[in-house]
């Protein structure tokens, strides 16, 4: 396996509650039945002048060639415009056809897909077979430089069957072909457009399947799209979107409340009750996909010492930090996994908070009066991100760590990330698409992820490599969530994080629209209604 720094190189071009699904599903409706006011009635109609919308987004997108993109603003932009062979249903639980319409398993190394016809992609060249094998082979190029190829590289090769049949073949068996084929870099693209097309055009002018067609983009301003009228699934209700990225908190907020924009991501929990007190707008909560986790360097002195890992684990407070910081509204979790991932083992538990063990740990590590470290704080990534570190470091103090705070901007980071610059242990966050252990295990634990420079640097397990690439490719899902239970007691004891919480995400949405959130950060825009002027 190969792979570079995802997270690091996309920056650089710039929960331990025992749920069950029905629980985790009955805990999203019931947050967003106390967060939200009563769904917007449909008789307000909606008026055919004001058929669009602006959605803010906390950041903004940086470049729109999908299969060099691994971040998940981007990845949410462009499936509106792009299209998968599956897309996930909206309660995570299953796959629903997109671009293809039936499949089945060959043989263990072999899935065929049955494609759907009479499909055309924005400038007019038909979708076919031929279309997903360019695609998916595109991606497989090295020269196309995929930021997560080694989640993707598992597949072999595509072979084309008839106009409307493919066989995907793998190198090996795998058990989550078909979550791979639903989410980013097997996004399928027009073959003569991405064959002819300048690299800049395909980084900036996306051409798709999609409900939506691109129009135009400034970067680091608007991205503006309209709907596709001969869009195999129907036209959207919507005829135009603006999405826009309005990073500074406050004043996505405040675009909101003015009736600026539509749609607002990331709303920190102290505006809860001033959008729901607004009359304007609404907040909605969803449990979030995405895992806080903070990432040391292995390579150097105090974190090469997993006691001293295991002691910063234990004296952050982090259940104290979401209950004050966070009012709550965030979900404490013992590694890098969700409980309605496949591999989460809910016997498995969060480190308490025990300042006194803490303490013991850094004696028996040889640090009895404590020690600096250098904490990389991104700001405004998620919300609340640099106050949850400044409280991290507070507690930290108490056990005789004295955290010398850099709180940077994501580009900042990015750039000393790329120089080898970020010691000591560092904020990272990671949605896992897939709602697969694999995702997590085989694209950020296993040591090949782990570059002299990026996150976790000097960081490896044997025993940890060995069972993700056997859980990777077994097509028994019991012996799979088996051998992830034991790769989470490994994360526990080597401690190559500190492990934190789980989002709660936030969304505020106008009273003169309909929407419903996803937890997989999605925000598709077919599904928006306009119901009031």
């Amino acid at each position: 396996m190969q792979r570079k720094d995802t997270q690091l190189a996309w920056f650089a071009r710039a929960q331990s509650n025992r749920v069950s699904r029905r629980q985790f599903m009955q805990s999203v409706a019931g947050t967003a039945g106390v967060m939200a006011a009563a769904p917007i009635s449909r008789a307000f109609g909606a008026e055919e002048g004001e058929s669009k919308i602006i959605v803010a987004y906390a950041a903004n997108v940086y470049q729109l060639d999908p299969h060099v993109n691994d971040f998940m603003v981007t990845e949410s932009v462009l499936r509106n415009m792009y299209e998968c062979l599956l897309v996930p249903s909206a309660d995570l639980k299953s796959l629903e056809p997109q671009l293809a319409t039936e499949w089945k398993r060959i043989n263990d190394l072999t899935t065929q897909f049955k494609l759907r016809q009479n499909v055309k992609f924005h400038n007019g060249e038909e979708f076919d077979a031929e279309a997903v094998k360019f695609s998916i082979h595109r991606m497989l190029d090295p020269k196309t430089g995929a930021l997560l190829l080694s989640t993707f590289n598992i597949i072999d090769h595509v072979d084309v069957v008839d106009k409307y049949t493919v066989n995907v073949v793998t190198k090996k068996p795998d058990p989550v072909l078909l979550r791979r084929m639903s989410i980013l870099h097997t996004i399928i693209v027009p073959p003569k457009y991405f064959s002819t097309a300048r690299k800049e055009d395909l980084a900036s002018k996306p051409v798709g399947t999609g409900p939506y067609k691109f129009v135009s983009w400034v970067k680091d301003g608007d991205l503006v799209m309209e709907a596709n009228p001969n869009y195999w699934g129907g036209a959207p209700k919507v005829q135009k979107v603006i999405v826009r990225g309005i990073p500074e908190t406050g004043t996505r907020v405040s675009a909101l409340l003015a009736r600026d924009v539509d749609i607002i991501t990331a709303v920190p929990p102290d505006d809860i009750d001033r959008i729901n007190k607004s009359g304007r707008a609404k907040a909605i909560a969803v449990p979030g996909n995405r895992i806080v986790e903070y990432r040391f360097d292995v390579s150097a002195p105090p974190t090469n010492n997993k006691l001293v890992r295991q002691a910063m684990n234990y004296g952050a407070n982090i259940d104290g930090i979401i209950k004050t910081v966070l009012v709550g509204r965030g979900y404490r979790r013992a590694t890098v996994l969700n409980p309605w991932h496949v591999g989460f083992d809910p016997d498995i538990k969060p480190f308490p908070y025990d300042p006194e063990k803490a303490k013991a740990l850094l004696r028996e590590a040889g640090y009895p009066n404590g020690f600096e470290i250098t904490l990389h704080q991104v700001q405004g990534r998620v919300p609340k991100d640099k106050e949850f570190g400044e409280a991290m470091a507070g507690e930290l103090a108490k056990i005789g760590i004295k955290v010398r705070m850099r709180v940077t901007d994501m580009g900042t980071y990015a750039t000393a990330g790329a120089a080898g610059k970020l010691d000591g242990f560092m904020f990272g966050s990671w949605g896992n698409l897939m709602q697969d252990a694999d995702f997590m295990f085989s694209g950020i634990m296993h040591s090949s992820t782990v570059t002299s420079k990026g996150y976790r640097r000097g960081y490896k397990n044997a025993r940890l490599d060995s069972i993700t690439e056997e859980a990777a490719a077994s097509m028994d899902e019991k012996k799979r969530n088996q051998l992830y239970s034991e790769a989470q007691k490994i994360l526990m004891d080597d401690c190559p994080d500190l492990y934190t919480y789980a989002l709660e995400d936030i969304y505020g949405i106008s009273d003169r629209i309909e929407w419903t959130p996803r937890t997989d950060e999605y925000l598709f825009h077919k599904d928006v209604a306009i119901v009031k002027k």
